[in-house]
């Protein structure tokens, strides 16, 4: 997984304070070696929705159908499964819906490198905040944050100040 750094946050991080920078390099770094433990293969990489979540998707004919490819690409399949896990794991009743939903994955198709899991979920949190910034959304950038700091293990979920 080849992880821009650079000329894409460069022109964010002045405005950012220096533990989120260093957050935002630490997940970077998580997200290079994900990318090298997951490998890429026909069947954990292709074509993805990348917003894959409860939202975008209908219930037709006894069978879940995804809607708004608004944000699909080329990644790991096990992206998919973060981002339809990525919800407020702080709340009660967010671990039945995620047993649930692995279970139900699992019925499909194999599930390895469960272990990346929050550090995707943790990425696309990432993403969140890099367009909060872009929509200068202070909320945003703030729930964002907390959110990717929380599913990498490094923070439980806290309300703003």
């Amino acid at each position: 997984m080849t992880v821009a750094r650079g000329n894409l946050l460069d022109p964010f991080r002045t405005h950012l304070p220096d533990d989120l920078n260093a957050d935002l390099d630490t997940m970077l770094d998580g997200l290079q070696s994900a990318g090298r433990t997951i490998g890429r293969t026909p069947a954990n990489f292709g074509l993805a929705h990348l917003d894959f979540k409860q939202a975008n998707t209908l219930y037709r004919d006894g069978e879940i159908v995804a809607i708004d490819f608004d944000e699909f690409g080329y990644s790991y399949f096990l992206q998919d499964v973060a981002t339809g896990l990525n919800g407020p794991s702080w709340e009660d009743g967010y671990e039945p819906v995620r047993s649930a939903f692995l279970q139900g994955y699992r019925a499909h198709r194999p599930l390895e490198h469960e272990e990346l899991i929050p550090l995707l979920q943790a990425g696309r949190c990432g993403e969140i905040l890099l367009d909060s910034l872009q929509h200068a959304s202070r909320e945003g950038v703030w729930f964002a944050w907390q959110h990717m700091r929380v599913a990498m293990g490094m923070a439980e979920m806290t309300p703003p100040e």
